[in-house]
């Protein structure tokens, strides 16, 4: 949900930080958007599960973790300011 107004401003914005992720991720996900246009719901769905699996068991997920862990601290750290 965003303000009438600025769909279009939201949309880039997160498009900017998606590539700032998982690059691994998001290049399955390509994938998965891709297989959706001519497959089949239960091919969709098993390939789903694989990539979540390959991506959960990379190196980046204890990264992204650690980042997640921060930015809430910080954000529980201004709100406790305020």
């Amino acid at each position: 949900m965003v303000k009438p107004g600025s769909a279009v401003e939201e949309a880039l914005a997160l498009g900017r930080t998606i590539g700032d992720g998982n690059r691994h991720a998001v290049e399955l996900t390509k994938r998965l958007l891709q297989q959706a246009e001519s497959g089949d719901l239960a091919t969709a769905h098993a390939l789903e599960l694989a990539y979540c699996h390959i991506c959960q068991a990379g190196e980046e997920v204890p990264r992204a973790r650690e980042r997640f862990k921060a930015r809430a601290a910080a954000k529980a750290a201004a709100r406790a300011a305020e």
